[in-house]
């Protein structure tokens, strides 16, 4: 696997979209959304996979869209997964929607360029360079973790052994695995997709936004800011350049958007039609349909092997 940046959680207010308008907006017209309560300050909730659109506030709190980590990825695998997109219509009303947390990461997944001990280690030594005064080292059985900032300031970065953290879920990870997130909010959120939307170069604002809040230096000067990076945070830093921009999953359509498409969209009209006329005849009538064919079934059938 290779390493990779990526966006990893998202959450925004909008005073101007109501709940179909967010959903088209995410592409996830074909999923199928359960009501739930509420939270925020909110009543309501639909949610899908880790997609939460929150809802029946008070008048002046509008619609709230959260994506965690996972609905991220639902976004990009099940959604139209098109970031672009997204980011160009959330910034393009300022006055009316407001980004409240957007999180990038970091995964070291192949070039082992972190080990997580060594940085716990330096982080208690105040071997590096900070615009906070304080930082949290945790040694735990979910793996251990280095935090810079407070979850209530505008930036925060957290180191963390991702793969002691997915075998608790018993995910069992036999490759190394440590991430890099550093969870931006308000402004800073809009200042860093602003970037975003105008470079298109997710590694190299990811790079600058980390040289300008840590750096893990050496202990070959009496003034830390002028000491040399610890030789591991330089191979790390300038392995960002390398990813230009976050990458979708190759699977623009899969097995679990079209059975909830069929099952849950279609399924009653398919029910009625088969009890009215039969399946021999629906399936007859099937097989001699003049739809054209729709080149994201075909894909889905190569997946599968299908001869055609």
């Amino acid at each position: 696997m290779k390493n990779r940046i990526l966006f990893d959680w998202l959450t925004f207010t909008t005073k101007i979209h109501d709940i179909g308008g967010i959903i088209e907006l995410l592409g996830l017209e074909e999923m199928t959304f359960i009501e739930q309560n509420g939270s925020y300050g909110y009543k309501r909730r639909m949610f899908f996979q880790s997609v939460s659109i929150l809802y029946d506030g008070t008048e002046d709190m509008g619609i709230c869209v959260e994506m965690t980590g996972q609905g991220c990825r639902t976004f990009e695998n099940y959604g139209n997964g098109d970031w672009d997109y997204l980011f160009n219509n959330l910034l393009d009303e300022p006055d009316d929607i407001n980004i409240t947390r957007l999180d990038v990461a970091y995964d070291d997944l192949e070039e082992e360029l972190l080990d997580i001990d060594v940085i716990c280690f330096d982080t208690k030594e105040c071997n590096y360079v900070s615009k906070w005064r304080k930082s949290k080292v945790v040694y735990g059985t979910d793996g251990n973790s280095v935090e810079l900032g407070t979850r209530q300031s505008e930036i925060m970065i957290r180191i963390y052994d991702k793969q002691a953290e997915q075998k608790t879920k018993d995910i069992e990870i036999d490759y190394h695995w440590v991430r890099v997130e550093i969870q931006l909010r308000r402004e800073r959120a809009s200042v860093f997709l602003k970037h975003y939307c105008t470079y298109r170069n997710l590694g190299y604002l990811f790079k600058g936004l980390l040289l300008n809040y840590l750096r893990y230096v050496e202990n070959d000067n009496y003034r830390k800011d002028r000491a040399a990076m610890k030789y591991y945070w330089k191979d790390f830093i300038d392995s960002c350049d390398k990813i230009t921009i976050w990458s979708k999953q190759e699977v623009d359509y899969n097995l679990l958007k079209l059975e909830n498409f069929v099952f849950n969209q279609a399924g009653n009209a398919i029910d009625c039609l088969i009890k009215i006329i039969g399946k021999d005849q629906f399936f007859d009538k099937l097989r001699k349909r003049e739809s054209l064919p729709n080149i994201k079934y075909d894909k889905l059938l190569q997946q599968y092997d299908y001869k055609f």
